[in-house]
């Protein structure tokens, strides 16, 4: 029996890589006169000594609990954890049933060790078949019991959320129709303010017509004045009720109402001759922004007299080239004065004065004939033609003041017409037409004397 457990202990000497690593190799010896595969005198020779180094040999080796196991020990293995084991340092003591087992069968003798082994591991097997069939029974009927229990409660759930959902639905269409209703109202209401908005407009815009109307009709009650100059006032007075420009010069001045263009072909104040439109349209873009411009320079230094002065006198420029005198000799009808920063109101209209007096004297000496004679009326004439109207623009801040005097009069004064502010934002556009009817009423004087007119001598080089 004794050869039978050395053999067996060498075979597995060899093969159990768990043995040689707990025991150590057994090397066959080298002596022919011994076996082959004998054990080395180092291994215990009693029965009972090599049960027991068999049980630790084929003991589990300790592992960590944290460790994922492999399938072969997961079944057979039991990890336990003192309680005195910290948590950093894992000390699990793994005992599988067929260790303990084979202690039982080290203690009880070598034969029957492996019947214990063989019945202990059967009466485990079937117990423990035993309590997992009654786990899974009870748990199959735990699942019955709630599945029972549920399907009443689910369908009492699904009852209860579907009448939820019906009831959100018709809040929901109420809340939609609430707001529509509201959105309906909010429109009407919207659109009805917008009609009344444009219904006060409207009044209010003739009411202001109706009073300039009366000042134009009060001036001409009051007869003493001049044609030309009743014309310009009615002109000036209604140059926002009125068409003004012509239908090409919609293109470039796409933000005035529509009511200020005229039809095709149909004449209006504000127009061009003799150049291109296009002069005429750049010429008044820089006359509708003069406002922001004089305002801009205010803030700036203080005065804005010279910028304003000197985008008058670009338009009048303008004026003569589009009349076609500019290369013939005549005599201005109309004056410009810029008054200086700080001057005296009284300094600015003495000055107009006298510039208006002395183009007023020249006009006469110029149209006077060498004698009188009295015409069919029965009058006297001492005119080829009548003298003109002159036209004074004023100058001072920001004010721009319009005059006129009677050039065939000697003893006429200077006469006031209107006037208006560029700080007066909104009425930037209208200021700037008004400055445009003024300049144009100049020049259709002056055009319609050109065949009248002496050409401007040519100006010769006295080096030559």
């Amino acid at each position: 029996m004794d050869l039978v457990y050395r053999f067996r202990d060498s075979v597995v000497e060899y093969l159990s890589p768990k043995r040689r690593r707990t025991v150590g190799p057994t090397t066959p010896s080298k002596d022919d006169g011994e076996p082959m595969f004998d054990a080395p005198a180092s291994e215990p020779q009693g029965s009972k000594a090599q049960t027991v180094v068999m049980a630790r040999v084929t003991k589990t080796y300790i592992r960590n609990p944290r460790k994922r196991r492999f399938r072969e020990d997961e079944g057979d293995t039991v990890v336990t954890l003192k309680p005195e084991d910290s948590i950093s340092q894992v000390g699990p003591t793994e005992e599988s049933e067929e260790e303990e087992e084979e202690e039982e069968a080290s203690r009880s003798g070598e034969e029957g060790s492996d019947a214990d082994e063989e019945g202990g591991e059967s009466d485990l097997t079937d117990a423990d078949s035993e309590e997992v069939d009654g786990d899974e029974m009870e748990i199959e009927a735990e699942d019955e019991g709630q599945l029972e229990v549920g399907s009443d409660e689910l369908d009492a759930a699904e009852i209860s959320s579907d009448q939820e959902a019906e009831a959100d639905d018709e809040d929901s269409d109420a809340l939609i129709d609430g707001e529509s209703q509201i959105d309906e109202a909010e429109i009407e209401a919207h659109e009805a303010a917008v009609a009344d908005a444009k219904v006060k407009e409207y009044l209010a815009q003739q009411a202001e017509l109706a009073l300039r109307r009366e000042d134009i009709e009060k001036a001409k009650a009051a007869g003493d004045w001049h044609p030309d100059a009743l014309v310009l006032f009615e002109r000036l007075s209604l140059r926002s009720f009125e068409v003004i420009l012509p239908d090409v010069y919609k293109m470039d001045f796409k933000t005035l109402p529509e009511d200020l263009f005229a039809l095709p072909g149909e004449d209006t104040f504000v127009n061009y001759n003799c150049k291109s439109y296009g002069y005429g349209v750049k010429a008044l873009q820089g006359l509708l922004r003069l406002g922001v411009r004089a305002r801009d320079k205010m803030a700036a230094v203080g005065s804005a007299e010279k910028l304003i002065a000197k985008g008058i006198q670009d338009y009048i420029k303008w004026s003569e080239r589009d009349g076609g005198y500019h290369q013939k000799r005549f005599l201005p009808v109309l004056v410009v004065v810029a008054a200086k920063p700080h001057e005296a109101t009284s300094t600015i209209s003495a000055a107009i004065e006298d510039q208006m007096k002395f183009l007023a004297e020249r006009h006469r000496e110029n149209l006077a004939l060498d004698e009188e004679h009295i015409n069919e009326v029965g009058q006297v004439e001492k005119y080829r033609r009548q003298p003109p109207l002159l036209y004074g623009i004023i100058v001072a801040r920001t004010m721009v003041i319009f005059t006129t005097m009677d050039a065939a009069d000697p003893e006429a004064k200077v006469k006031h017409l209107t006037h208006f502010d560029f700080k007066d934002k909104p009425m930037d556009v209208w200021n700037g037409f008004a400055i445009a009817y003024t300049v144009i009423m100049a020049r259709n004087y002056t055009m319609s004397i050109k065949d009248e007119l002496e050409d401007e001598p040519e100006e010769t080089d006295v080096d030559l």
